[in-house]
């Protein structure tokens, strides 16, 4: 699809991305087929060159409505809506992307 010197740029998430969202609400999230941790062997095999830039960040969230709008804003999520807890403490929630920068041969 690229042509010689081209490249291609993906960003994903990783498995433990918004793991502790999930965990409130007693779920684990689904693994992506393309992620943070199997990425780079993924793309490794249709191109000469990968770099993997990893971006990590924590947001606290003190309301339980945020919370809820956050899994009404997805198909799957919206089967959690429900189970969110009241908040009693902030909850730190880690936020954990990957940007691959794929390139093909020259």
């Amino acid at each position: 699809v690229l042509r010689p010197g081209g490249r291609l740029v993906a960003a994903t998430n990783s498995e433990r991305h918004l793991v502790e969202l999930w965990a409130l609400v007693g779920s684990e999230q689904v693994a992506l087929s393309f992620r943070r941790e199997n990425g780079e062997e993924l793309l490794a095999r249709h191109f000469a060159r990968v770099d993997r830039r990893d971006f990590e960040g924590r947001v606290t969230v003190t309301d339980a409505d945020k919370v809820r709008r956050y899994f009404a804003s997805s198909k799957r999520g919206q089967l959690y809506v429900d189970s969110v807890p009241e908040l009693s403490e902030p909850l730190v929630v880690g936020a954990r992307t990957t940007v691959f920068v794929a390139e093909t041969a020259s």
